[in-house]
């Protein structure tokens, strides 16, 4: 878990320092010249955002294949096919807004439990699973409107 823990923490500030320099501030990292806050290696933020984090992606993704073989025997190019509208009621049950900003990690997590225990309410209750998705896209819907209402109650009460 700690090992998960400081390459996420490095992605966010390789990302923040190779990609996203102005923004390095809201994120609480601290801008460095170079590797190491050498000056004399300026280009090696530009090779590692075009080396290094490629290279994760596939790692990644051969690790996500691997477990999905042992699990299912067998992996095809649409074994996550379907759950799409699972995964952005999730993010957005979660906290995530839809335009960006705001969202953790956690809130994603919970947001999945949140769903998932809806899924499996649906099947504990016995009501038909066509209807499994409107229910899902309802909880995204409400979701959404309440983001949008805090939002908009946020800023009528700073002006």
């Amino acid at each position: 878990m700690y090992m998960l823990i400081a390459i996420a923490l490095l992605l966010r500030d390789h990302h923040a320092l190779a990609r996203q320099r102005p923004a390095t501030p809201t994120l609480g990292v601290q801008p460095k010249p170079g590797l190491i806050g050498h000056p004399d290696l300026h280009w090696f933020s530009f090779w590692q955002s075009q080396l290094f984090e490629p290279l994760f992606q596939f790692g990644a993704k051969c690790v996500a294949a691997l477990l999905s073989i042992g699990y299912y025997g067998a992996a095809t190019s649409d074994d996550g096919q379907g759950y799409e509208l699972n995964v952005i009621a999730a993010a957005v049950v979660g906290g995530a807004s839809l335009t960006g900003g705001r969202g953790s990690a956690l809130g994603a997590v919970l947001g999945a439990l949140v769903i998932q225990m809806i899924s499996s309410g649906i099947v504990i209750l016995g009501i038909d699973q066509n209807y499994s998705q409107i229910i899902i896209g309802s909880v995204v819907i409400a979701a959404v409107v309440l983001d949008k209402l805090n939002t908009w109650l946020a800023s009528r009460l700073l002006t």
